[in-house]
């Protein structure tokens, strides 16, 4: 991958230019120059047209270049990127990014650690990666070689690092296919060298998608390893989505009897927590749950997705002391706002059998929740305009009934 090319001064003028461009039009024209890598040059307008909210700060370094596109698809976020450096706060020592990528995650992190090494078996992506680590400033070393291969090096000379970070491939290739979400089914095998790492590394904080089943990582993690480390569990949001479940293992604490601890945050852009809710296991199940109707003038509340994520559906109840609609149902509802409550909150107007067919707004969001219809088809047979300052929601309520329950937003 000729990418050297992009530190040319025209070719920077050239991105530059074109970067609130459309990429698919720019590439039926010709490119300014033959000698021009220009697909590379495209690629690279592509992901900067993504960083200028996923990470801006290093969009914004001077000669900074980034991944081919389909890896930057799996770059953290600053945000998130910050939210790592403040769990492993309190570390410090040699750091190991085995899975170096980008190197986002490890610009942070090493700002506890006297030093680091990032592992990138990809060769051009480790030339990338060093070029960055130079003009970044950072004291990282770039090593290019496989996170097993590294390890074992590790094993045979006895060396010890603080924190080993891992962000596997959920991918077969450059240009495979997704939903490689299963621990053993990543790059590499988190299971297969975990062993391994429990013998030189004092913790290690593993980054999977939000689509993996929190108690099945769980459980694996733990069956592989001879001792029972604590497994601390931060499942973080940002910008209203679900971003990453992260897996902190701490090899010199012994698991708690109550189940790993799981944090759910919302983060801001700069990485500081807007909110967050902590509880374990044996909380969730020991939770208090109070079931109640929707009546007109009470709150209804909906968990944001990293909450919903983390599973503490039933704790919520308790912890916020608020009423749920249904077992199944995701919803609460109570007398007052919940003002501290980590998601959506919504004053309720109304609620109407299923069968009706016409609402008093003719303008209203449409969400269906532990209901067997789409919020698609329900909306066309309501003859609901999309948005608005209303919401309805579809839902069953604690004595299985279904119900259509009308709000006001703001």
């Amino acid at each position: 991958m000729d990418w050297k090319k992009l530190l040319d001064k025209d070719v920077q003028d050239f991105i530059s230019e074109h970067e609130g461009d459309d990429v698919a039009a720019l590439a039926l024209k010709k490119s300014p120059d033959k000698s021009w890598p220009y697909p590379i040059i495209l690629d690279q307008i592509k992901v900067r047209q993504k960083a200028r909210q996923k990470t801006p700060k290093l969009r914004d370094t001077k000669s900074f270049v980034f991944p081919p596109h389909f890896l930057y698809e799996q770059v953290s976020s600053e945000a998130c990127a910050s939210y790592k450096a403040q769990i492993t706060r309190d570390m410090e020592g040699r750091f190991v990014d085995l899975t170096a990528g980008a190197g986002v995650d490890s610009f942070f992190l090493s700002e506890n650690f006297s030093s680091g090494v990032l592992v990138e078996k990809n060769s051009g992506n480790a030339e990338i990666l060093s070029h960055n680590v130079q003009i970044t400033g950072h004291k990282l070393e770039v090593k290019n070689e496989s996170a097993e291969d590294f390890v074992s090096k590790l094993l045979a000379k006895g060396d010890k690092v603080s924190l080993a970070y891992i962000d596997p491939q959920r991918r077969e290739d450059a240009g495979g296919r997704k939903g490689l979400f299963d621990l053993e089914r990543c790059s590499p095998d988190i299971l297969e060298i975990l062993p391994d790492l429990a013998k030189v590394v004092g913790a290690v904080l593993i980054k999977t998608a939000p689509f993996l089943d929190i108690d099945k990582a769980l459980g694996q993690l733990a069956g592989c390893l001879p001792d029972a480390p604590r497994i601390d569990v931060h499942v973080s949001q940002w910008r209203g989505e679900c971003k990453e479940v992260l897996y902190y293992i701490d090899f010199s604490a012994s698991r708690h009897e109550d189940g790993a601890l799981i944090t759910a945050v919302d983060l801001g852009d700069d990485g500081a927590v807007k909110n967050s809710l902590s509880f374990r296991k044996r909380d969730e199940r020991n939770a208090k749950v109070s079931y109640a109707m929707p009546e007109v003038g009470k709150y209804i509340h909906e968990p944001d997705p990293a909450f919903q994520k983390a599973g503490a559906f039933k704790y919520i109840c308790q912890h916020f002391c608020i009423d749920k609609l249904h077992a199944h149902t995701h919803l609460y509802v109570s007398s007052g706002i919940k003002r501290d409550f980590p998601g959506k909150k919504y004053k309720i107007m109304g609620t109407f059998p299923l069968k009706s067919k016409v609402l008093p707004v003719g303008q209203a969001d449409v969400a269906v929740r532990n209901f067997p219809q789409s919020a698609e088809a329900l909306r066309k047979r309501l003859k609901l305009r999309d948005g608005g300052m209303h919401r309805v929601y579809a839902t069953t309520t604690h004595d299985d009934r279904y119900c259509l329950i009308l709000c006001e937003k703001g």
